[in-house]
């Protein structure tokens, strides 16, 4: 679908609108194609437009389906540079995402992270924060 609508606008000079990629991006979701997302939202800033803190974080949860922290993390720096508020459950995601990787120092290092930014963890933040201590034996944060 995607790869169809990209070739089409393409083809004929036409810039695809933040609501489209965040429907495409939902329809990945909806039908477990969770390696397709991150591409899109690449795809949509290549192309200079904003998928905005709902298309970011459903890239976060399908880095978070597939374990995959690294992207999970390049998207948290992306919203940055772009602008747009990460929230606690952009943080939880990326963390969720962290710990299927076994990257536990990381999410130690969120929760820092979200406290100097003045994010409160929800309950899944606090939760992998408390078994990311257990995992490393470190119970400073």
């Amino acid at each position: 679908l995607y790869d169809m609508l990209g070739d089409a606008v393409g083809g004929v000079g036409m810039k695809l609108k933040p609501a489209t990629y965040l429907e495409v991006i939902k329809a990945c979701k909806k039908v477990s194609e969770w390696n397709r997302i991150c591409p899109v939202i690449d795809d949509a800033a290549r192309h200079g437009v904003n998928p905005g803190i709902a298309g970011f974080n459903l890239g976060l949860e399908a880095c978070a389906e597939l374990g995959d922290y690294k992207t999970a993390l390049s998207l948290l720096d992306e919203m940055d540079a772009l602008g747009v508020s990460s929230n606690d459950g952009s943080f939880a995601l990326a963390m969720a995402a962290c710990e299927l990787g076994g990257q536990w120092q990381w999410i130690k290092s969120m929760l820092k992270e979200m406290d100097e930014r003045g994010v409160e963890p929800d309950g899944m933040s606090y939760r992998l924060a408390i078994r990311a201590c257990v995992e490393t034996g470190e119970w400073v944060a």
